[in-house]
């Protein structure tokens, strides 16, 4: 075994234009598949737009409906309350005929 350092050689016959050329060409390649995948990223960006658009017109639909039902259930709401103020006032006044006992009885006329 020798201590000896390695010896380097220069290698002929590549010109610095191949090599210019090989990095121009690796750079053109680089920026396509570059552009690709900006392309890629926005057919994808545009399909979740295209979802979450649909999503949402579907939600005001239900919204809608919801507020629909919710307006029907409030009234129907609306005319119970009503109906048990009648019958707490009916209530009140049944108590208060009750309070003040049996009519007298007038002597019948002759």
């Amino acid at each position: 075994m020798s201590n000896a350092p390695p010896q380097l050689e220069v290698i002929h016959g590549g010109s610095e234009a191949e090599a210019s050329a090989s990095i121009a060409e690796r750079d053109s390649r680089d920026r396509n598949l570059l552009a690709w995948a900006l392309a890629g990223l926005l057919a994808v960006a545009l399909l979740g737009l295209g979802l979450q658009s649909r999503q949402a017109a579907e939600l005001r639909v239900e919204v809608t409906a919801l507020t629909v039902e919710l307006d029907a259930t409030q009234q129907s709401l609306d005319a119970h309350e009503q109906h048990l103020d009648r019958v707490r006032s009916s209530i009140a006044e049944l108590q208060q005929l009750v309070s003040q006992g049996p009519t007298p009885t007038l002597p019948e006329p002759r």
